[in-house]
């Protein structure tokens, strides 16, 4: 390894972020892992040999899940070969479950608000629109009503710039058309 050990898991930890330790069978050679104690946890052994059997074994890498000084991680393994292509340490990587879940959980945040806002103003809009509409309609009503009694001088005064305010255009063209046709007819009368 050309005691680069250090240059390698410092290297992997300001590029990515995440822990990474070098392993000699079960035993960490180097380390980002800071010791409770100060220092770094250089000499420990890994809890869990299945992961390095696996890594050994099948010459390939490994991910998974597991605890590091209380706390879960998502760790990987994977060989490091010499120039013979021999197996001569495993590199592990581990990135800390809370911060891979806190930008999920900020986005969470967010988007419960975004939603949150969006029925509110879907709310405040229906209740404003909705409510000219139900007064205009309203108004329509109360212009049917004037029709039946033959109150041809009814007039409604709608001004929503829409189809109801187009409709009541239409209603009192047709109330002066009525009280014309009236007038008419008991002049003939």
């Amino acid at each position: 390894m050309n005691n680069n050990n250090k240059i390698i898991v410092d290297k992997v930890k300001r590029i990515s972020g995440a822990m990474a330790c070098i392993f000699q069978d079960e035993w960490r050679i180097c380390t980002t892992i800071p010791s409770q104690r100060g220092g770094y946890l250089v000499g420990s052994r890994l809890e869990s040999m299945d992961k390095i059997k696996q890594v050994l074994a099948q010459e390939q890498r490994y991910i998974g899940r597991g605890r590091l000084l209380g706390d879960w991680y998502i760790n990987g393994y994977t060989p490091i070969y010499n120039c013979k292509n021999e197996i001569i340490a495993i590199l592990g990587i581990g990135i800390p479950e809370a911060s891979i879940f806190a930008l999920r959980n900020n986005l969470m945040k967010i988007l419960t608000i975004a939603l949150c806002l969006s029925i509110i103003l879907a709310l405040i809009f229906g209740f404003l629109i909705g409510g000219g509409v139900a007064k205009s309609i309203n108004k329509l009503r109360r212009g049917i009503e004037a029709l039946g009694r033959s109150d041809f001088d009814y007039r409604l005064e709608i001004h929503s710039r829409d189809e109801i305010e187009e409709l009541a255009d239409f209603f009192n063209r047709m109330m002066l058309q009525l009280k014309a046709a009236r007038q008419k007819l008991q002049g003939q009368e």
